[in-house]
């Protein structure tokens, strides 16, 4: 009897293609399951997730997280940080089918695609045709709580994982759901006056150091000297703090802005909506960090500020598509 083998693409056609997922709460997949000339004996579900290092200068500190977790070092680029029990979705199937998957994931880290490291997560779904086992994998984008901490070695000893299927016709869940994680209502605007010692008053900076993945970071630029300014960029910056004390810092958002004759400007930048929410483990720590360079005739005034970045308001799924 010939063993089973593996196969790595099938079309199953998935809704939505790429679910964003906040973590605690439950949120369902469609998958439609195409007709083949064999009788399907089985078809299960699995999630798995994978630490990967981007840059030389994090591999090393990866590479010893991976020793301390398994015991013994470990040839992959990548830790496989967690991974669900394979769950049983049908069983002798011979038509065409659609099943709605209901996905719950806890105490596991948020996915993050940073400077130096990235954490990711996908959906395996596999399928017994015959002899052969053919498989297809999802992407999942999993959200956190602000300022959450994780330990990634012990991931896969704490995590919860819990995935049921019915067989369905139609889409039982909006692409959208709300946070279920309590936000704080309270946002004040906060006032910053930029001043030295031989120009006097420069500006005040008014904003709100706090807001949400995929929102607006506002505010106004009172200009007090306006013949010393020119023009002023604001930033948004995100840095990784390692244990071993490297520092991995790049933009996510930057505006310029002309301050010539100007009295009072307003700004906006829009944060993304694949950033993600501060969180911390063993290896690094994510904070952002609000900046505003405001430029002279002959010098140059530097203000910046911790900025809190919360989870999005909504999980924002891309739609339906038919290739994967």
């Amino acid at each position: 009897m010939s063993s089973p083998k593996s196969v790595k693409k099938m079309n199953f056609l998935v809704s939505p293609e790429s679910p964003h997922i906040f973590l605690g709460q439950n949120f369902t997949i469609q998958v439609t399951i195409p007709k083949f000339d064999q009788e399907i004996k089985w078809i299960s579900a699995q999630i798995a997730g994978k630490v990967r290092a981007l840059n030389s200068r994090i591999e090393p500190l990866l590479q010893n997280l991976i020793s301390e977790a398994l015991g013994a070092p470990q040839q992959a680029p990548y830790f496989g940080h967690v991974m669900s029990g394979s769950r049983l979705i049908g069983s002798e199937i011979k038509t065409e089918k659609v099943y709605c998957l209901t996905i719950n994931a806890q105490e596991i880290p948020p996915s993050y695609d940073g400077v130096g490291i990235n954490i990711s997560y996908e959906l395996r779904i596999s399928v017994n045709v015959g002899t052969n086992i053919v498989s297809s994998t999802i992407p999942l984008k999993f959200i956190g709580p602000f300022n959450s901490h994780f330990v990634l070695k012990s991931v896969q000893h704490n995590s919860i994982f819990n995935i049921e299927s019915v067989e369905s016709l139609s889409i039982p869940s909006p692409y959208s759901l709300a946070c279920p994680y309590q936000l704080p209502t309270n946002r004040p605007i906060e006032s910053f006056l930029i001043k030295d010692n031989e120009h006097g008053e420069i500006a005040c900076i008014r904003l709100c150091l706090i807001i949400n993945t995929g929102s607006l970071f506002t505010g106004i630029i009172e200009v007090k000297n306006a013949p010393m300014l020119k023009s002023c960029k604001i930033s948004i910056t995100r840095s990784e703090s390692y244990s071993s004390g490297v520092l991995e810092k790049d933009s996510i958002a930057n505006q310029n802005i002309n301050l010539v004759g100007i009295v009072a400007k307003s700004f906006a930048l829009s944060i993304p909506f694949t950033s993600s929410s501060e969180f911390s483990t063993e290896l690094f720590k994510l904070k952002y960090q609000a900046e505003i360079i405001l430029v002279g005739e002959s010098c140059t005034w530097n203000w910046s500020s911790p900025l809190c970045i919360l989870p999005p308001v909504i999980s924002l799924s891309v739609p339906r598509s038919l290739a994967l």
